[in-house]
């Protein structure tokens, strides 16, 4: 609202019945009780709109606001530890939507989907689908509960046990082994991905892989210039409140002060172990994103990464040093009921 909302004695009312009354193809205005506002347009602005709509066709609606400015879109982007499924097609129509109103209001947008091919998640995804390999050579070899139990995971091990026998039971090198298993699973998943979204006509420009942002050391420039600022430095966070004091021990890390920007605590943005955080990896791919020339990103997350914004946004605003380069914009988790129970939808 503008400021002289607030005014003492200020008639909202009466501005907004005054302001739509100066439109001239406004005909009626009632603004009921209940706050409810119903505006009747006048006929012959209706009828030149219909005669416009038939007129251009196709084109109708298209403009040129945007004048060729490059937008990147992200969206969708779920983690390639499994198909995706119908949880993560709020997220991909909406982003979808965004784009197409974007290039036909003369932008320049690529549709981007980012794959978090690299950590701890794809791994034991890699350690899963060995074992259902092994499974196959009738090895009584269990599931773990933080591995991936899916059917998908049976198909894709029956493909490399159709192609290469029992090559991997033989192999020696375990870092070999696993890694060949992470990569094969990670490309036959997003395959898949591509697969299933072009069935509702969702094709994405680009597949960008977080494993090429940490070959290439993006990190490395993130890491560079807020070291600068000197917006790290090495700490040892609270407990959290979700963890039991027997699971957790205090270490020190390297840390985001992130409360500089609205935060509730500073971020972890370096393992004691020195691998960098999930975050970390994040910061480094939208400096990467920064680098190819957008003039402006956005991101389409789950209301699950709501926490997380306040964060990402100020990483961005530090890399491209421009306020609200970086726009998020959150759509509301999916929820399966069957017989009035919540379906479990994850995939581990």
């Amino acid at each position: 609202m503008l400021k002289q909302n607030l005014k003492k004695n200020y008639d909202l009312k009466d501005h907004i019945f005054k302001f739509l009354s100066s439109l001239n193809y406004i005909e009626k205005i009632d603004i009921v009780k209940a706050g409810f506002i119903n505006v009747v347009f006048k006929k012959d602005f209706l009828i030149s709109k219909l005669i416009d709509l038939f007129s251009n066709n196709e084109q109708y609606g298209f403009n040129n606001i945007g004048n060729g400015k490059k937008i990147n879109i992200e969206f969708v982007s779920a983690n390639p530890t499994g198909p995706i499924h119908v949880a993560h097609m709020r997220g991909a129509v909406l982003g979808d939507v965004l784009a197409s109103i974007l290039e036909s209001s003369g932008f320049k947008v690529t549709r981007e989907y980012y794959v978090n091919d690299a950590g701890s998640q794809i791994r034991v995804m890699g350690q899963s689908l060995y074992k259902r390999y092994q499974q196959l050579f009738d090895n009584q070899v269990v599931l773990t509960p933080n591995e991936y139990p899916g059917e998908y995971l049976k198909n894709i091990a029956k493909i490399i046990y159709d192609q290469d026998g029992d090559k991997w039971l033989k192999t020696k090198n375990e870092i070999e082994k696993f890694k060949y298993f992470e990569i094969f699973a990670v490309k036959n998943l997003v395959a898949r991905i591509k697969e299933d979204l072009s069935l509702i006509n969702i094709n994405f420009d680009i597949f960008t892989f977080e494993s090429e942002i940490v070959v290439n050391k993006f990190i490395n420039k993130v890491f560079t210039l807020l070291k600068e600022k000197n917006l790290l430095y090495e700490g040892v966070l609270d407990k959290p409140m979700n963890e039991e004091e027997s699971d957790w021990e205090p270490r020190k890390q390297l840390l985001y002060r992130s409360t500089n920007f609205g935060d509730d605590v500073d971020r972890p943005f370096q393992k004691a172990n020195g691998e960098w955080t999930y975050f970390a990896n994040d910061a480094a791919y939208h400096y990467e994103k920064y680098s190819r020339g957008y003039d402006q990103l956005i991101n389409i997350w789950g209301a699950d990464h709501i926490g997380y914004i306040s964060r990402m946004k100020s990483i961005v605003e530090i890399i491209s040093n421009k306020k609200n380069y970086l726009d998020i914009q959150i759509c509301q988790m999916v929820h399966l009921r069957k017989n009035g129970k919540l379906l479990k939808i994850s995939k581990r």
